[in-house]
């Protein structure tokens, strides 16, 4: 099986307490954002869940003119479950992407504008090599304080 939100979640949540809002963005925007895609609308309901099973607890934090926010954190019986979780085989890794789909179709692309495809693909791969080493490289500083 491919890892469940709830993992993800629990993942999340192992590095600090966090809003489902916040959550959400480690998944678009944060560390996360290069190695899964979590669905917005399957992030709360598995908070709700994680609640339930009573593998993290929230607080409610009051918020001036917008709703109050629930604030996440795992607790002793949520980190197991992660570690049990994070113990299983990984499913092989699956990838959808426009330009690979492209370049396997290639001879069907003008030699100028496949070659506009392919720096502009090798361009963003860099960015991302890039944005990972300074995530990871932030992270391993932020550990030894």
């Amino acid at each position: 099986n491919p890892m469940d939100v709830k993992t993800l979640c629990l993942g999340v949540l192992s590095c600090g307490d966090a809003s489902g809002y916040e959550i959400k963005k480690q998944f678009e925007e944060g560390p996360f954002a290069y190695i899964y895609e979590a669905a917005f609308g399957s992030i709360y309901p598995a908070l709700n869940k994680l609640t339930e099973e009573g593998l993290v607890s929230f607080k409610e934090m009051i918020q001036e003119g917008r709703p109050d926010k629930k604030v996440y954190s795992i607790n002793d019986q949520g980190l197991e479950a992660l570690k049990t979780a994070l113990h299983k085989q990984p499913q092989r890794d699956k990838m959808r992407s426009d330009t690979l789909f492209m370049f396997f179709l290639a001879h069907l692309i003008e030699p100028r504008a496949r070659q506009t495809i392919y720096e502009s693909y090798l361009e963003t791969h860099k960015k991302y090599i890039a944005e990972m080493l300074g995530e990871i490289l932030g992270e391993i500083g932020r550990a030894h304080v």
